[in-house]
């Protein structure tokens, strides 16, 4: 597959000849693919292994490290007065959507043949990283906020990574880039690295796939750093290129009232209330951010803000309905019952949300 790195800021090329996540302008990298004469077989796809790899034409990457990731189950509810698709991906092997973007990225720091791995993260896309490079062999040292979740902490730490808590995320970020200046580990932060987006893009792919090639009206998705609404996004968008479906469906942003930034740069202003308990939902300068707006706004979405009062009140929900979710996703719940209420979301429409990451990892 025919492939380039693109600083979609200034439209500027980049050499896959070294590992680099960002351009010299400051932009995060993209891939963009030349799709002019690709054929997409479902038929064949059918009939390949049950793992995210089964799209093997769209991902840039050998399969070097894998957990038998993706192809995650989707399940019909008609909650909220629609025709809800709630995608489990809290099922992957570490508990998160999280190991797509990092089984595409570690296989490409196999192939660069890294000894190590440098990640910042508020929890799951540092489990994941941590457990990945352990399966290669591979070292790893995850930058945490040390008010991440003790459980998540714990499971890192259980994988054999160095640990370093960190004051506040935006510090675990700070250190972590600077430590793989001085070091010969690489950065694969996922706010910033363009497989990440490669590896998450997958769950458009298999939602397409399990909805019989065809895509539903709306998507609605928790977002941070931006990586799997951006990856939706391409997944859908590449599926549309290719004649395989009709449409790219709306995205709506979900963010928490105490971090939103998506929110800020659509609307203006910013919103009222608390939303601590998303520990996932908190970066405030996402890399991404300029590209995220624009997917929304292209797609003729919008964004959702929720707090703990919403969280408190659909994690009952979740739970009784046998959905063992951590509180980042529980906020798609509370999102999909403000956009039916408020005219969003129509009754009867089809409508995909991800469930992101397990609560099992939460012990507080």
């Amino acid at each position: 597959m025919t492939y380039r790195l693109v600083c979609p800021k200034c439209r500027k090329e980049i050499s896959e000849e070294n590992w680099v996540y960002k351009h010299s302008c400051g932009s995060p990298l993209t891939v963009e693919y030349d799709l002019n004469g690709l054929k997409i077989d479902p038929g064949e796809i059918k009939r390949r292994e049950w793992s995210l790899w089964r799209y093997k034409e769209l991902i840039p990457a050998e399969k070097l490290v894998s957990l038998g990731e993706g192809c995650t189950p989707l399940v019909e509810r008609d909650f909220f007065a629609l025709k809800l698709y709630l995608k489990l991906d809290y099922l992957n092997p570490t508990g998160s959507f999280k190991d797509r973007g990092t089984a595409v990225t570690l296989s490409k720091v196999a192939e660069f043949k890294f000894s190590g791995v440098i990640e910042d993260s508020s929890g799951n896309a540092g489990i994941s990283v941590a457990y990945y490079a352990s399966s290669a062999g591979i070292k790893a040292k995850i930058f945490v906020p040390k008010d991440a979740p003790s459980g998540k902490i714990a499971f890192i730490k259980a994988s054999g990574a160095e640990v370093v808590e960190c004051n506040s995320r935006e510090e675990a970020h700070e250190k972590a880039v600077k430590e793989a200046e001085l070091s010969d580990y690489v950065y694969v932060g996922h706010l910033w690295n363009p497989y990440f987006i490669e590896g998450t893009k997958t769950i458009a792919f298999e939602i397409a796939e399990q909805l019989g090639w065809r895509t539903p009206d709306a998507a609605v998705v928790p977002v941070a750093s931006g990586t799997l609404l951006l990856g939706l996004y391409k997944g859908f968008k590449e599926l549309y290129e290719l004649g395989l479906v009709e449409k790219v469906p709306r995205l709506i942003a979900v963010q928490g009232a105490s971090c939103a930034p998506v929110y800020e740069a659509l609307y203006g202003k910013k919103p009222s209330g608390c939303s601590s308990l998303a520990d996932g939902l908190r970066v405030k300068n996402p890399p991404r951010l300029n590209e995220i707006v624009r997917t929304i706004k292209e797609t003729q979405g919008c964004c959702i803000v929720v707090d703990n009062y919403d969280i408190h009140l659909y994690s009952s929900f979740a739970y009784k309905k046998g959905f063992i979710v951590e509180p980042t996703s529980i906020t798609v719940f509370a999102a999909l019952a403000k956009a039916v209420e408020e005219g969003i979301l129509d009754k009867g429409e089809e409508v995909v949300a991800p469930l992101t990451g397990s609560g099992l990892k939460i012990v507080e």
